[in-house]
């Protein structure tokens, strides 16, 4: 089974952790994963297995263990249903760009001093350089947003690549949003181990 190949209940049982990460920094515990999704911690076990064995969610050991989602985690669930392509945009100066992120893959997220994600863009990825600060996001399911500088950047024809030193990262609520635009609700915190390697 693949991640984009989720049955219901797994894309619950991750949204569900997802949430509960959000506020805080412990691991979920199964317990409390089976009192959000209103069902038996019993019968979700051999899902929180799967989902571990897909590299979706962390298994952390320990009486404080218990599970964090990782990037793939945030990744699926942005994929999830999607019937068409979902506008991630970039803003530089309170300006939204032309620019629009096909891609966000996150580097040394255990460490704050050194979190870097790289960003592949298209369309009007050109109008960017190096030393810019930019926000980008929200993407949709999750609301992920990132703020920082570009560090390194490459162009190639109409898309480029950038290296962003990460200054904020934060994720909002979304609530039934179209798959072509993203609104952001409540500002929830993601704690930059919840999104390790």
């Amino acid at each position: 089974m693949s991640p984009n190949t989720l049955t219901r209940s797994q894309t619950e049982i991750l949204d569900a952790v997802v949430d509960l990460i959000a506020t805080r920094e412990d691991a979920v515990c199964t317990d409390e994963i089976a009192d959000r999704i209103d069902r038996n911690p019993y019968t979700i076990r051999t899902e929180m297995q799967q989902l571990t064995a897909l590299q979706l969610l962390e298994g952390i050991p320990g009486p404080r263990g218990g599970y964090k989602p990782t990037v793939d985690a945030y990744r699926t669930l942005d994929t999830q249903d999607l019937e068409e392509v979902a506008v991630v945009p970039i803003e530089h100066d309170g300006i939204t760009t032309d620019a629009v992120v096909e891609s966000i893959d996150f580097r040394s997220v255990n460490d704050p001093e050194r979190c870097r994600a790289t960003v592949t863009a298209r369309a009007g990825a050109s109008s960017l350089s190096r030393g810019e600060t930019v926000s980008i996001g929200p993407t949709p399911n999750t609301g992920l947003t990132l703020a920082g500088t570009i560090e390194s950047l490459e162009n190639a024809g109409s898309t480029a690549t950038f290296t962003l030193t990460i200054d904020e990262l934060t994720t909002d609520a979304i609530e039934n949003t179209p798959t072509t635009t993203a609104t952001a609700a409540a500002d929830r915190a993601i704690p930059a181990d919840s999104t390790a390697d």
